[in-house]
């Protein structure tokens, strides 16, 4: 999606000014508007704006991308048509496209926006006891839990999601929501070669890793195997 910046955005903010242009798309359709305001997982993430800025502020008066991404054609179809309609404060929507992602093997997930996951006492899960096997349990099973909501099916856990996890940060990433600041992390992990981890991958391509994929929360990218 190409878009004109009609203000400066610092880089903390991005991600909020996204979500706002794509809420304001969804709400333009009653059917989208409905969806919107349903309190379940969402089948779509995106990135924050490319390229990015070295001076940490996305200047106005100039052109931006960022790359949506879901696992329902209809809402695809709908927004790359509403979407160059779209202004906010922040942005003004000109040239929507969309493509298929082929699924193929892969090799590695990391995340490029911060992974979020909300614990039962609202801390950063490094700060309330919330041990790293514990951290990557609530991940794995999430994903498990967005394939069952949007398969329709039920997804047993008794496989290996990974081969290899990893925090790329040393410290907590702010994340904005609401006047507040989420603590998140960036995530780096090599996939297992298994049909349900490639399956889950592959999700993850859409939905993001963790919570809040609709505010742009574990946006991940890819690495496929090569020469398959």
């Amino acid at each position: 999606m190409r878009l004109y910046l009609l203000d400066n955005i610092p880089y903390p903010y991005t991600l909020a000014a996204i979500a706002e242009f794509v809420d304001k798309a969804l709400c333009a359709d009653e059917r989208w508007k409905q969806y919107h305001q349903e309190n379940h997982y969402k089948q779509y993430s995106f990135s924050s704006l490319c390229p990015i800025s070295k001076s940490g502020i996305y200047e106005k008066d100039t052109l931006r991308t960022f790359t949506l991404r879901t696992l329902d054609a209809d809402l695809a179809e709908y927004l790359v048509k509403t979407l160059p309609h779209i202004e906010t404060s922040k942005l003004k929507g000109l040239i929507a496209e969309v493509w298929t992602i082929p699924q193929k093997p892969i090799e590695k997930l990391y995340s490029l926006n911060p992974v979020i996951i909300k614990c039962e006492e609202g801390n950063y899960w490094k700060e309330n006891n919330f041990g790293f096997q514990a951290y990557q349990k609530r991940i794995f099973v999430n994903l498990i839990k967005k394939w069952n909501f949007f398969l329709k099916e039920k997804l047993e856990e008794d496989f290996d999601l990974w081969t290899r996890f990893e925090l790329k940060n040393n410290k907590p990433i702010a994340f904005p929501y609401k006047g507040i600041k989420l603590l998140g992390d960036k995530i780096e992990m090599q996939i297992a070669d298994n049909q349900p981890a490639q399956n889950l991958a592959y999700l993850a391509l859409a939905t993001g890793l963790g919570e809040m994929g609709s505010r742009g929360a574990g946006y991940v990218n890819y690495r496929p195997i090569k020469g398959v």
